[in-house]
């Protein structure tokens, strides 16, 4: 299975893998995620649906998520807010102008 990603439920840009990020994108590979239970998972996103280390199970699946920037812009939100819409670019196949909106 390849790529695939959210979008930042503040930006609506998704959230990145950390091999499709520069130096000055890097902050779009820091996720946080709020699941149905309203726990929260924070860490690098890795592309492969998982946040942080995967063996506390925290996934994109079923969350609300944001770039930790974002979340914490928006207010550091801490319950789930609907499961966040897929990113058409799989957080990877990124436009060359997209970093410059």
């Amino acid at each position: 299975m390849g790529f695939f990603s959210k979008e930042c439920n503040e930006c609506s840009k998704s959230i990145r893998s950390a091999y499709a990020t520069t130096i000055d994108t890097a902050w779009m590979a820091q996720a946080v995620a709020v699941d149905t239970d309203d726990r929260i998972t924070a860490g690098e996103y890795d592309g492969y649906g998982n946040i942080g280390s995967s063996d506390d199970g925290s996934s994109l699946y079923g969350a609300t998520v944001w770039h930790r920037q974002c979340w914490e812009e928006a207010g550091r939100p801490r319950v789930f807010d609907g499961d966040s819409a897929w990113a058409a670019d799989q957080g990877y196949f990124i436009d060359d102008d997209e970093d410059d909106e």
